[in-house]
């Protein structure tokens, strides 16, 4: 019935022509073209970034060798004064020092004038 309808409005139902073989072709080649290129492309950027990293990495790594050689000849000094039993020393510069920890609250000298 639907073939009866369009042929009463004035047309066949296969009118319009499919692809042709060289349209296909065409489309095929160049969606074959953009994902090839695409790779391409995501490769190169995936190198230059690579690349990128190990630059500023290793410039990192050189200038800051000699923090690491300080923090590296710090920590053998506290572990060998740990050991020793002079790390409270070195920790504040007096011995047996007691901390306590605790809140207060600090109130202006004028509102305790203002008091008396």
């Amino acid at each position: 019935m639907d073939g009866e309808n369009r042929k009463a409005i004035g047309g066949n139902p296969r009118s319009t022509p499919g692809p042709s073989i060289l349209g296909t072709v065409v489309a095929a080649v160049g969606a074959t073209a953009l994902v090839v290129a695409g790779f391409v492309f995501s490769l190169v950027f995936l190198a230059v970034a690579l690349t990128l990293g190990v630059v500023v990495g290793g410039y990192v790594w050189w200038r800051t060798r000699d923090l690491r050689k300080q923090v590296r000849a710090q920590m053998e000094e506290f572990q060998r004064a740990q050991q020793s039993g002079q790390w409270s020393e070195m920790r504040t510069g007096r011995r047996d020092e007691t901390v306590i920890e605790g809140e207060f609250v600090r109130e202006s000298t004028e509102k305790w004038e203002r008091r008396r």
